[in-house]
């Protein structure tokens, strides 16, 4: 599926909203980090999760679909994310920029403007197409399955890979960015918005990774596991078509490469606790997933 079309340029107004949370630095990985020696088992849709759907994904901490959101739904999302990066809502502060492109931001073009833009986050009570997904029937469904409660979003975003300077997202467990206690099954949910693969910066997870718990984390190109750690460690990749999702556990290892292909990947993500979940301190939190200063080759 291609973009839509590039909608008009936004106010200037919309621009005061942008965040520049990420650095100029490009980060560049070593490509032994991403190896995958396999791809993920999928299964057609959400209705095809079972009971012995249920116990894979408590032994391997995942689950890919190869179709869970219709053409139309994807399609709607995409035009979603187009109107969010240009700025069409002008309440909507999740915009999130390279900092080298902040200054000049205004003075963008479109496609330049759609580049810069990396990431989208709270947009649910800002854009009714993007709730849907969020609060799609059956993927509810599937959630209240996987984790025995009712499921409570709370994190949503979208993450975007521009052509060959799509940066990586380091090896990590999503939990150590999260103030849920240990025995909380936090469970995301990745959609595909564009084909997603190996060669455009596809998910690589390690089936079953979940199952050692909390691992330290460490500041470096982001809050991640350490690079001496995961190098050379056999892994599994998630290629998805538009409207495939991967469903994984929060303490499952997972990272994404940088896409140095010519096509975009663009994705959803949403992350979902069920209710009543207790949440621990900074404090305990750090205590299981460690201290950004560890002084450590990585």
């Amino acid at each position: 599926m291609t973009a839509p079309a590039v909608p008009a340029a936004p106010a200037k107004a919309g621009l005061n909203t942008i965040r520049s949370d990420y650095s100029d630095s490009t980060g560049e990985h070593d490509p032994r980090l991403y190896q995958p020696t396999a791809l993920a088992e999928t299964i057609p849709s959400l209705d095809s999760i079972g009971p012995a759907e249920c116990e894979r994904f408590a032994e391997q901490g995942y689950l890919s679909i190869e179709k869970a959101f219709g053409d139309g739904e994807i399609r709607e999302a995409l035009f979603a994310v187009s109107d969010l990066i240009a700025g069409k809502n002008p309440t909507f502060e999740g915009r999130m920029v390279e900092n080298k492109a902040k200054a000049r931001l205004a003075e963008m073009s479109e496609s330049e403007r759609y580049d810069a833009i990396r990431k989208l986050s709270g947009f649910c009570k800002h854009d009714a197409r993007l709730d849907a997904l969020c609060r799609h029937p059956k993927l509810l469904a599937v959630l209240r399955k996987l984790q025995g409660g009712e499921p409570e979003c709370f994190q949503d975003m979208a993450l975007l890979k521009p052509p060959r300077i799509g940066r990586e997202k380091p090896w990590h467990q999503d939990n150590a960015y999260f103030k849920y206690a240990p025995g909380a099954t936090v469970v995301g949910v990745w959609i595909a918005l564009d084909e997603a693969g190996v060669e455009n910066g596809c998910m690589h997870i390690l089936p079953g990774g979940h199952r050692a718990g909390p691992r330290i984390h460490f500041k470096r190109r982001d809050w991640q596991l350490c690079d001496t750690e995961m190098l050379g460690v056999p892994c599994t990749a998630v290629p998805l078509p538009p409207g495939g999702c991967l469903l994984f556990n929060g303490l499952l290892p997972h990272g994404t490469p940088t896409n140095h292909s010519g096509k975009r990947r663009r994705a959803l993500q949403f992350h979902f606790a069920p209710a009543g979940a207790l949440k621990i301190s900074d404090e305990e939190r750090l205590a299981l997933f460690g201290s950004e200063g560890k002084d450590v080759e990585c």
